[in-house]
């Protein structure tokens, strides 16, 4: 399984190497193969493949991941830039940030999770989620903030927007606003510990750094 898509995979090794030349050698990468899937949503995708940039733990088969490895056999450097859109591998650029940068550490190295200074819950740092996952144990009473109306799914009135609260994270001793125009989709975790999903919602609106060698991650206001 992948997250809730059924997906049989295959998952053999190979050398890998960048454009065709020996910049990037990295030998016996393992790599998963996806050979029955279903239709929806992968035949309406543009992408061919995920290259996942996980912590740096290994999976069931204990392989670890391509970006991993890549960190280990050369320096990783490379700017990938469309629109005012930026993924930096191997640095940081001052120009996309305001302020200072809020460094907390990692908390659990399976995800990228750290720690929300607000009755000991946990936050998952993860692009790979667009929506903002609340706990449920927040869900109903922030479902009765906004006044959303069940029908079979909750909705919220696009023109009361304006009228809606922020949301304020404290992550290890600064704050996160969240205004209203930025969570217009939300969705429910599991039970258990209080833990949200701090997806592209959340991140849209930060400059996030994922920093492997020191086990963190950066947060600081977008540009």
């Amino acid at each position: 399984m992948v997250g809730t898509i059924g997906v049989l995979m295959h998952a053999p090794y190979r050398p890998l190497r960048k454009g065709g030349r020996s910049i990037v050698d990295i030998q016996n990468q393992q790599f998963g193969l996806s050979v029955e899937e279903p239709t929806y949503p992968f035949y309406y995708s543009n992408y061919d493949g995920i290259l996942g940039l996980t912590n740096p733990t290994p999976n069931a088969q204990g392989s670890y991941s391509l970006l991993h490895q890549m960190m280990n056999g050369w320096i990783v450097n490379v700017n990938t830039q469309q629109s005012v859109l930026k993924l930096i591998l191997g640095g940081i650029d001052p120009q996309m940030y305001i302020g200072e940068i809020t460094w907390a550490p990692v908390t659990d190295q399976a995800y990228w999770q750290i720690g929300i200074e607000d009755e000991g819950c946990q936050g998952i740092v993860d692009t790979g989620t667009f929506l903002l996952t609340i706990p449920q144990q927040y869900l109903t009473d922030f479902l009765q903030t906004v006044n959303a109306a069940n029908y079979g799914s909750y909705r919220v009135d696009c023109n009361n927007v304006q009228n809606m609260p922020t949301i304020i994270f404290f992550i290890n001793g600064s704050q996160f606003p969240l205004p209203p125009s930025a969570y217009p989709t939300y969705v429910s975790s599991s039970t258990g510990q209080p833990l949200w999903i701090l997806g592209d919602v959340f991140l849209k609106e930060y400059y996030s750094i994922f920093d492997m060698k020191n086990k963190r991650v950066g947060l600081a206001p977008s540009a």
